[in-house]
């Protein structure tokens, strides 16, 4: 019986108009530590063999003298959950906690039901005497005690203080502290939604008593912010910093999404404007072995189909790729908590950012390097 044959002719390069994820030779999934202090700063990160920010979380709370500030978007940890009940019996109560119950934010990045906070874990630390109050949009994550300030793009759970790729700051600078002061302080009295009663026989949630109304801080300096419109320095310094770019651009996000219009497209205008000028960019991104061979998500298509017009721009992935980060010719740039996503966090919702000193920047930098040639996943076109 006659066998039918086809003769296909495969050019030897790229499709037109194909992007993709592919492994990388050589790549892996284990990354260095980073663990650098400078003046006013000491940048770590989230390590397997080493929790830096988790530990730092714990020393500043069990080290505690006067007061403590805590925000941030998840709180499901056993040892942040005892340093922070222990604090608020030492401290007589000065232990103050914002965070989310239920959030829109959430769906957006992930399926992890987990990942939501528990009301009942929520209760029994307000039973301890620790003072919670809930914004369905926080989220920032920092922690204010005594007189330094961790800013962190680390959730408190054990995927993100154990093993996610996460990036923090300890900050003494007291002009640095006093601004994170006042955006808590702000969001405390004007902008939450619930409280839990600091109680353990009536630890109800019940909505909260506002103070008169003031407006929000208007910080551009060291610290910056998202207070959904209202305040945007935070995008307005990552724009500012993209721009200032000669050379080399380093950008670390866990997502890239909706950036077709308004300030969305203003950070990937940005980018490509820096790639006409001829600076290398380097991106790290969060990206898994699904991804691989598959065309990218519908929130992600428009800002891929740019990059991948670009000349200068490489981008590689990470499953456990959280950090946050965006730095310009090794010497300026910040660490923040929101992505780069034109629908949350650059003008809604509730995010932190702080500029890093350049000797911060240049270890961050060289941190930032290790990782992309080592990561396991590539974008090609």
């Amino acid at each position: 019986m006659p066998i039918e044959r086809i003769t296909l002719n495969i050019p030897d390069k790229p499709l037109k108009d194909l992007f993709t994820w592919l492994p990388r030779d050589g790549g892996r999934e284990e990354f260095p530590l980073l663990d650098a202090a400078t003046e006013s700063e000491r940048i770590v990160c989230t390590h397997p063999s080493n929790p830096s920010i988790l530990n730092t979380m714990v020393a500043m709370i069990e080290n505690a003298k006067d007061k403590i500030f805590l925000c941030n978007w998840m709180l499901s940890h056993t040892k942040i959950e005892v340093a922070l009940a222990r604090a608020a019996s030492r401290l007589n109560g000065r232990v103050h906690v914002l965070t989310t119950l239920e959030t829109s934010v959430h769906s957006r990045y992930t399926g992890d039901e987990e990942a939501l906070n528990d009301l009942g874990r929520l209760q029994k630390l307000a039973g301890e005497g620790v003072y919670i109050r809930l914004h369905p949009e926080a989220h920032a994550k920092f922690l204010i005690v005594d007189k330094q300030v961790l800013v962190t793009s680390a959730n408190i759970r054990d995927t993100s203080l154990e093993k996610n790729i996460e990036t923090g700051v300890l900050i003494s600078d007291p002009q640095i502290v006093a601004d994170f002061h006042s955006i808590y302080s702000h969001i405390w009295l004007q902008e939450s939604k619930q409280h839990i009663r600091p109680s353990r026989s009536d630890p109800r949630l019940s909505n909260t008593w506002k103070s008169d109304h003031s407006e929000p801080p208007t910080l551009d300096g060291g610290a910056c912010w998202t207070l959904s419109n209202r305040r945007m320095s935070l995008a307005k310094q990552i724009i500012a910093t993209i721009n200032a770019a000669k050379k080399s651009l380093r950008i670390s996000t866990y997502a890239l999404s909706s950036l077709e219009s308004g300030i969305g497209n203003m950070v990937l205008r940005a980018i490509i404007e820096a790639d006409e000028r001829g600076v290398q960019t380097t991106i790290l991104y969060h990206a898994t072995s699904t991804a691989i061979g598959r065309p990218p998500r519908e929130h992600e298509s428009h800002g891929f189909s740019a990059f991948a017009r670009c000349e200068n721009l490489k981008m590689v992935g990470h499953p456990r790729l959280h950090a946050k980060h965006v730095i310009a010719d090794g010497a300026s740039g910040l660490m923040f908590t929101a992505n780069l996503d034109g629908l949350h966090g650059l003008n809604s919702g509730i995010e932190v950012g702080v500029k890093l000193s350049p000797m911060a920047c240049n270890e961050l930098s060289s941190w930032h390097d290790s990782l992309f040639s080592s990561f396991p996943l590539e974008f090609v076109v």
